[in-house]
């Protein structure tokens, strides 16, 4: 049997922290470690995890940082204390299904990250929604989806199933994206994702953590024109420095090479294009660059959005 790590990030989680630790300890299958990173909160989260670490000392492993690093940075530090082959992520305020470890070991496969499905509770605790991802509106992606992993991402951290070989070649993560997204293009490099569609997390949104609400980020994204041109510029550098830290990852041979270095072309010279016809075409004929359970009118429509230039958004924005 593979070892198993269970790695937590907190800051200021009090409230719900016992709730998640509980669910974690209370697994048909038990982690061989829960190792939680506190980043220097100014509640009571430190004392709560400490009180674990003193009535489970063979099992869970309690670290503070001297200073805020961000939930990023943060992750990254609980990662490089994990010992185990199966690295699971867990947020602070969640709570587990007591089958999830079990059930997501039994169906990795060969799959480098395995990610399930969850549902979506309030603050109190009521499930506000029964599927996580039609609440995020994202599709399920399983394969090498590295061109979806690069313009978006379905993988939330804490319904995430790592292995060890995945989580040493992603660090140090990336700073140009969150953890989970890094993770998922990691994959792609090496033996793909998996999707298990069986809700394992009940993931809770309140004020906290409301920037996941695909709702208020809709409302916050800004409406106006010339933000659009804006948002575009900024998208293309942070793509650009995103593939740049991914093509430091040593493996042996880059998955859709040749469509991959038409893309960068792409983001390098989008400045003086309106839209890349030939990025079009091969990225239809290639499906995308992998496995997405999308319609065809819907696949094109996600297609023409990356093949626009920055001409597209200035004649129609600005």
């Amino acid at each position: 049997m593979n070892k198993i790590s269970v790695v937590m990030a907190t800051c200021n989680g009090a409230r719900y922290l016992s709730s998640q630790i509980d669910s974690i300890l209370n697994q048909t299958l038990l982690p061989d470690e829960l190792i939680i990173v506190d980043d220097f909160s100014d509640d009571e989260s430190f004392t709560i995890v400490q009180a674990y670490q003193d009535r489970f000392p063979d099992r869970v492993r309690v670290f503070q940082n001297t200073e805020r690093l961000g939930v990023n940075k943060n992750f990254e530090k609980a990662a490089t204390l994990a010992t185990g082959e199966l690295i699971f992520f867990s947020d602070q305020d969640d709570i587990w299904e007591e089958e999830k470890i079990e059930v997501m070991v039994a169906h990795r496969g060969d799959a480098s990250l395995l990610y399930s499905n969850g549902m979506i509770i309030d603050g109190e605790g009521e499930i506000i929604h029964e599927n996580e991802l039609e609440f995020l509106r994202v599709p399920a992606v399983q394969g090498t989806p590295l061109f979806y992993q690069i313009e978006g991402n379905s993988i939330s951290g804490h319904n995430v199933l790592a292995t060890r070989e995945l989580v040493a070649k992603a660090l140090p993560f990336c700073d140009a994206c969150m953890y989970d997204k890094w993770l998922g293009l990691v994959a792609c490099l090496l033996n793909g994702i998996r999707f298990l569609d069986l809700k394992l997390v009940r993931h809770r949104m309140h004020n906290s953590n409301a920037q996941n609400n695909p709702e208020l980020r809709k409302t916050n994204s800004g409406g106006k024109k010339s933000g659009r041109l804006m948002r575009f510029r900024e998208d293309c550098a942070i793509k650009r420095d995103l593939l740049r830290q991914l093509f430091r990852i040593p493996v042996g041979e880059f998955p859709h090479k040749d469509l991959l270095r038409l893309y960068v072309d792409h983001l390098e010279t989008s400045h003086r294009r309106f839209f890349n016809r030939t990025l079009y075409r091969e990225l239809l004929k290639h499906n995308y660059g992998g496995s997405l359970n999308l319609s065809p009118p819907k696949l094109r429509k996600r297609i023409r959005r990356i093949a626009r230039g920055e001409l597209y958004y200035r004649i129609f924005f600005v």
